[in-house]
This record gives C-alpha cells, sequence and structure tokens, in this order.
C-alpha cells in the first residue's frame, strides 16, 4: 500500500492578517508596524494587511478591535 512517504505533501502557509494604520502618528507605533512587516517578510511569513485608515475597511477593522478589545493600537496580529 501507500505506505509513509508523505514529503510531497506541504501544508499550505497560514497567513496572519496584521491591522496597521497607515496614518498613524505615534513613532512608537509606527515603529512598530515596520518592525513587524519587515520581521515577517524577513521570514517569509505570509499575511493580509487591513489598513485602520481606510475607509472601505472600517467594517474588518472594527471587527478586529471587537476581538483583541483594543482600539486605535496598532498594529495587531491575527492568525
Amino acid at each position: 500500500g501507500e505506505a509513509g512517504n508523505n514529503s510531497t505533501l506541504v501544508a499550505p502557509k497560514a497567513r496572519l492578517t496584521v491591522l496597521i494604520s497607515n496614518g498613524v502618528y505615534d513613532y512608537s507605533q509606527k515603529a512598530n508596524q515596520k518592525n513587524a512587516l519587515n520581521t515577517f517578510d524577513d521570514l517569509g511569513i505570509p499575511y493580509d494587511l487591513v489598513d485602520g485608515m481606510d475607509p472601505l475597511q472600517k467594517e474588518k477593522r472594527d471587527e478586529f478591535f471587537k476581538i483583541s478589545g483594543v482600539r486605535g493600537n496598532y498594529p495587531q496580529i491575527f492568525s
């Protein structure tokens, strides 16, 4: 039969969702956003961005704020 050769099976990488704000003025939040995204890029971790400033993404943003219980603090990372 098909004995345990699973080397050809590759699980798809889970994607993170990163809630950011392109209009954030707080220096530490801006630096934290940049550092998080750079780290994900360096490690090859796939992610999708949700921009908290984008009116078209307001509904998504509010859903993430509800999950985290934290508003207006960036970045927030969800798996």
